[in-house]
C-alpha cells in the first residue's frame, strides 16, 4: 500500500510507492532552520519517480554560486512546502517529512549540519551526527531501501 502525505489545507497530496517510510535525516543549517521557521528540518530522500503529486503547486528555486539550481515545491493555496528537487540530483525528491500523514513514525537516522544545531536541542547519543554535511554516496549507503 503506498504512503500518503498531504499540505496543510489538502489541496495538494502525494503518493509515494515504497514499501515503508522513507529513511529521514534532521538538517540544522541556517537555510533549513529559516525556511522552515524551526530547529530543524526532517527530510527524507525519495526516487522522483516514486512520487506522485495531485493539486497546483507553486516553484521557488534558489541558484547557489555554481549555478546549480533547488526547487521547493509548496502548495499553490496554503504555501505548505511539500519538497524540493535539485539539478544535481534529478532522480531524488526531498520530502518534508512532517507532510506525510504518517508523519509521527518518522524518526530521523542521521543528523547533518550539527556545527548550526540550536543550543537548547539536545541530540540522542545512538543517531549518526555529521558537523556540516555529508556525501550523497554515504546517505544513500544509509538510506539503500528507498532506492532499491
Amino acid at each position: 500500500m503506498p504512503l500518503t502525505g498531504q499540505c496543510l489545507c489538502g489541496d495538494s497530496r502525494y503518493t509515494l510507492d515504497l514499501p515503508d517510510l522513507p529513511a529521514a535525516y534532521a538538517c540544522h543549517c541556517r537555510s533549513c532552520q529559516t525556511m522552515s521557521g524551526a530547529a530543524v528540518a526532517i527530510q527524507a530522500m525519495v526516487p522522483v519517480d516514486r512520487l506522485r503529486v495531485e493539486g497546483a503547486l507553486a516553484e521557488w528555486a534558489d541558484i547557489d554560486e555554481q549555478g546549480v539550481a533547488t526547487r521547493q515545491r509548496f502548495c499553490r493555496r496554503c504555501m505548505t512546502r511539500l519538497y524540493s528537487m535539485n539539478d544535481a540530483r534529478p532522480h531524488a525528491a526531498l520530502l518534508r517529512a512532517g507532510t506525510l500523514d504518517e508523519s509521527d513514525r518518522i524518526a530521523p537516522i542521521v543528523h547533518i549540519w550539527v556545527k548550526r544545531k540550536q543550543p537548547w536541542l539536545t541530540l540522542p547519543t545512538d543517531v549518526e551526527c555529521h558537523q556540516e554535511g555529508m556525501t550523497l554516496e554515504r546517505f544513500l549507503a544509509i538510506a539503500a531501501p528507498n532506492f532499491a
